[in-house]
């Protein structure tokens, strides 16, 4: 399967398993390169950062959503985030572990959405958490109320 994005030109592949029927997406150092031409980064000074990180693409919610009739994609513009090259290099662990949290907290949930249903709230969490590091550059890597 392939989208792309108009404005960036960058063709967004994934595929699926045909036994699974689990989305494969590409490698996670083809998949940063990809955000960073998405967001039309060019400076080594910043850095893309998946909303939704990369270290979650095999969850249910993930999963459901990429089904979705809107089929969301790790490496579209919505799941990015541009950051400091200085800001990036940390905090990862704080911030995946946030992720998780919340995942957790809506696991029941999560496994009774429909593809649309979990697009919705995938698309949902992500402007949230987006609107929060907007609001909050200085604290990116600070724990939030998500």
């Amino acid at each position: 399967m392939e989208a792309s994005n108009i404005a960036s030109k960058v063709k967004l592949t994934w595929k699926v398993d045909t036994f699974s029927g689990k989305i494969l997406w590409p490698s996670d150092n083809y998949s940063r390169k990809q955000l960073r031409k998405v967001l039309g980064l060019t400076s080594s000074s910043t850095h893309a950062r998946h909303i939704m990180p990369l270290a979650f693409k095999g969850t249910d919610l993930v999963q459901r959503a990429a089904k979705s009739s809107n089929a969301f994609l790790m490496n579209e513009f919505l799941n990015g985030f541009p950051l400091p090259s200085s800001s990036h290099l940390t905090g990862h662990s704080t911030y995946n572990n946030k992720i998780q949290s919340i995942l957790t907290t809506n696991n029941v949930a999560i496994s009774n959405m429909s593809p649309d249903q979990a697009f919705t709230f995938l698309n949902g969490l992500i402007v949230h958490i987006d609107d929060l590091l907007t609001a909050n550059p200085s604290k990116i890597w600070k724990r939030y109320r998500i």
